[in-house]
């Protein structure tokens, strides 16, 4: 008998993988529901247009070149300068994130710094992050990261998970693995089976289970017989 606990575990969750998918079809949501959803994910998801021609050298240079005496009307500059910088030029913003002594208004620039950054280069942005020193800071930055790439890309949030020891756990990769299966369940399968930790495997797994069990029953029972050969339920 071949790991029993986790078969079962993979055989509840894919019921209610089943049992979920038959809710939704009885009980599509309302147009109203799903309009007023869609307006909230436009607005979550919608970013100001990038002006990457835009120099910021000269109010960055006015920005630091302000007096002892005027430290207060620095740290104000600064902060207006960043806030406008996070969008429009992240790669920069980062580098002056260290101007900003107010630790709660730094993590709030450098989220949205790290936001946008993720999306539009998001080599340069995990390379900038991996050699950030381990901190809350940087541990907040991966989440960030990582939640903003999920569904929009998948295989971005699977570096940043890789590069983030602090998000390697089984929430995590459960996330992942129930995100990228709904694009690519066989990329989403490869990536979880390959994990050599057995508790992020079967989070793994399971969450991959339940997202098949509603798109495709015969298919994910076929994937449960080819990996628990005990397993004839559905027959």
């Amino acid at each position: 008998m071949k790991t029993p606990h986790l078969f079962l575990f993979a055989v509840l969750i894919f019921g209610a993988g089943i049992f979920a998918g038959k809710l939704a079809f009885q009980n599509p949501p309302s147009k109203a529901g799903e309009q007023a959803s869609l307006s909230q994910r436009s607005r979550r998801t919608s970013t100001p247009r990038r002006d990457s021609s835009r120099d910021f050298s000269t109010q960055i240079a006015n920005a630091k070149n302000l007096s002892r005496v005027g430290d207060r009307e620095r740290a104000r500059e600064m902060i207006l300068l960043l806030s406008d910088m996070v969008l429009t030029d992240p790669a920069q913003a980062v580098t002056l994130l260290d101007e900003i002594h107010d630790d709660k208004l730094r993590l709030e620039l450098g989220n949205e710094a790290a936001a946008a950054w993720i999306l539009s280069d998001p080599n340069a942005a995990i390379a900038w992050f991996r050699d950030q020193p381990s901190s809350p800071f940087k541990n907040k930055i991966a989440l960030t990261m990582f939640n903003k790439t999920l569904v929009r890309a998948p295989l971005v949030a699977q570096q940043v998970f890789e590069a983030a020891p602090s998000l390697q756990g089984p929430t995590s990769i459960g996330k992942l693995a129930k995100a990228w299966a709904r694009s690519d369940f066989e990329a989403a399968k490869s990536f979880v089976t390959s994990q050599d930790n057995p508790r992020l495997r079967n989070s793994g797994i399971a969450s991959i289970m339940e997202e098949w069990g509603r798109r495709d029953p015969a298919a994910a029972i076929a994937y449960l017989r080819e990996t628990f050969p005990l397993f004839e339920g559905g027959a």
